[in-house]
């Protein structure tokens, strides 16, 4: 987005050039399709992410992973996890939660800011509060579950975003996940899962954070997404990428 003219030029070249486009779901071809005149909706392949199930181990429970962080087992805990950049809305959800935080809740931002003044930003936006907790680091592979499974729920408050992979990594532990109903996030979570919000409402993600606290079968949403996550496998996105090769070849 940052130089998103030179950008918009060389894709065009670069859509009129290439035989075959792949995306990641319905909305990114409506996207492109309205925005460059050499992409033609009808003519990409819709094909999604695999998921993260393989790649994390996933063998704590609760209670372990909670133990091995501090967290009292009566807290709820929104988790942010992932590389903290401008476009994910990491200060503005600090922010919205240490306004009305729920009472024995907690909020964990979990990754390394891609600059100082975004870090800055979020330290403002804690204003001393002692319910948010900041673990600025890279997390090893070894550590990622304790994380996931510690928390009750997933808070990705993008600004901007087409496809989320901290989506699918929420989806592989079955984490409920809060997000904006914006790019593929729809697509890719299950409807049990409905715990996304209007990017354009003001009190959205708010709304959101109070509507996960006070749910009683955030577990229901846990199995579905899990369940959503083995739908969403590697296998399946190398068969699709498969047969996208298969026509493009055909059509020579």
């Amino acid at each position: 987005r940052k130089y998103s003219r030179t950008e918009k030029l060389v894709n065009e070249l670069l859509f009129y050039a290439c035989d075959g486009i792949s995306v990641k779901c319905n909305e990114s071809a409506e996207i492109i399709s309205t925005t460059y005149r050499n992409a033609n909706k009808e003519e990409m392949s819709v094909i999604s992410d695999g998921n993260y199930i393989s790649v994390y181990d996933n063998n704590i429970s609760r209670s372990e992973a909670r133990a091995d962080l501090s967290v009292d087992d009566g807290s709820f805990v929104y988790l942010y996890f992932g590389l903290i950049r401008e476009y994910k809305g990491v200060p503005e959800l600090v922010s919205t939660f240490t306004n009305r935080a729920p009472p024995k809740s907690e909020m964990w931002i979990v990754g390394r800011p891609r600059s100082d003044e975004i870090q800055e930003s979020i330290e403002e936006a804690i204003t001393n509060s002692d319910r948010v907790r900041t673990r600025y680091k890279f997390i090893e592979a070894s550590r990622v579950q304790y994380y996931m499974n510690m928390a009750d729920v997933l808070v990705l408050p993008y600004r901007h975003i087409l496809n989320s992979g901290s989506v699918h990594l929420g989806l592989s532990f079955g984490l409920p996940i809060i997000a904006p109903e914006m790019g593929c996030i729809p697509e890719t979570i299950p409807d049990e899962n409905d715990l996304l919000y209007d990017p354009n409402d003001s009190k959205g993600l708010e709304e959101a954070l109070i509507n996960a606290y006070e749910r009683s079968d955030l577990k229901s949403i846990s199995k579905a997404n899990y369940s959503r996550a083995l739908e969403l496998n590697w296998e399946h996105t190398a068969e699709q990428m498969l047969t996208m090769y298969e026509q493009l070849i055909h059509l020579e």
